[in-house]
């Protein structure tokens, strides 16, 4: 029996993402908006190592960049509870 193996990466991380569209006719971007979400990290896994354990060398090293690093306990927790299925007759 084999074990479980991952295909993307399943850290959880905070992304600030920033919405725009770009008129391709003069070449100018107007920013719609932004948005800050917990979500998994997806960054695809190649090597063994890290399809087993189903984390990517990036998260694994604790790398950051503006608007993308590591989701906090508390944020993890926020994540969790949102998306746990809700009793309709709670």
């Amino acid at each position: 029996m084999s074990a479980e193996t991952h295909s993307t990466c399943g850290v959880l991380r905070f992304k600030r993402i920033t919405r725009s569209t770009l008129n391709i006719m003069t070449g100018e971007t107007r920013t719609i908006g932004t948005e800050e979400r917990v979500e998994p990290c997806g960054a695809p896994l190649f090597n063994s190592d890290e399809r087993l354990i189903g984390i990517c060398r990036s998260c694994a090293e604790g790398r950051e960049a503006e608007g993308n690093r590591a989701a906090t306990p508390e944020e993890v927790e926020a994540h969790e509870a949102a998306a746990a299925p809700r009793r309709l007759d709670a």
